[in-house]
């Protein structure tokens, strides 16, 4: 079991230093770099302690993964892109969420938008397979958009397209949204490539690290998740600026859990 923390480009030496095994970086924060920043970033990568395994914040809203403006050439254009960049960052696992990427006008064609979504994910999916990197389905929770939000729906979608390197992420944060946090994980393991857990700072534009009040929780929570027979990545996934104490206490209670 390796543990991460989602953070911004600058606070990479900030997440080195505080213990963590990798970090997760914002696929449109790397997707958007000049080609002189993004050699900068890939060589602190490359000489630095600390991996980046994964990336979430995969795309803005001008790409589309299901909805009015969908475009399958553009998706495809974007992940080719991507993806390159991931491969020379030694990313193992791409988490896409991008709520704002999959919110569905009222009345629109729900038909039409999961035949927008398999396409997205199939193109997707084929574009990483180049480079050996999984990408992952995530459902998101109702705070946050209105479309794929229950894991039984985001394993539908990973069946659907059928490649083998689409997977689940399970966020434990969208699953307490969702009314899904004490749901029975065993059926999705075998699609589980990926996890996110968080607490939020007042509401969910803030995830920040675990609040004290909910320790106990999100050590059952993982518990259960190593009892269950998963030994992958698990990410720290925050909006909040780094900070060196929370990010330290939350490290060391998911190692309590787990040990």
């Amino acid at each position: 079991m390796l543990v991460g923390c989602a953070a911004r480009i600058d606070e990479y030496n900030l997440v080195s230093k505080s213990g963590f095994d990798y970090i997760e970086l914002a696929g449109k924060a790397v997707a958007i770099l000049n080609d002189d920043d993004f050699e900068k970033l890939r060589i602190t990568v490359r000489d630095g302690l600390l991996p980046c395994l994964a990336l979430n914040a995969y795309c803005g809203p001008d790409i589309v993964i299901a909805g009015p403006g969908f475009s399958l050439s553009k998706a495809r254009e974007y992940a080719s892109w991507l993806a390159q960049r991931a491969d020379k960052l030694g990313v193992r696992v791409v988490n896409i969420g991008s709520p704002k990427s999959r919110i569905l006008p009222e009345g629109y064609d729900r038909r039409l938008a999961a035949e927008q979504l398999r396409q997205f994910f199939s193109a997707t999916a084929d574009e990483f397979a180049r480079y050996g990197i999984t990408v992952t389905v995530e459902a998101l929770g109702y705070c946050f958009c209105n479309f794929i939000n229950s894991l039984d729906e985001a394993l539908s979608v990973v069946k659907d397209v059928d490649r083998s390197n689409l997977k689940l992420v399970i966020d434990y944060y969208n699953m307490r949204q969702s009314n899904e946090e004490n749901k029975d994980i065993t059926p999705f393991l075998p699609y589980l490539a990926h996890v996110h857990t968080s607490d939020d700072a007042g509401s969910p534009q803030l995830r920040s690290f675990f609040n004290k009040d909910r320790f106990s929780a999100h050590e059952r929570l993982l518990a259960n998740l190593k009892q269950c027979g998963y030994d992958g990545t698990i990410t720290i996934e925050v909006d909040v600026p780094f900070d060196t104490d929370e990010a330290v206490s939350s490290l060391e209670l998911i190692k309590r859990a787990w040990h």
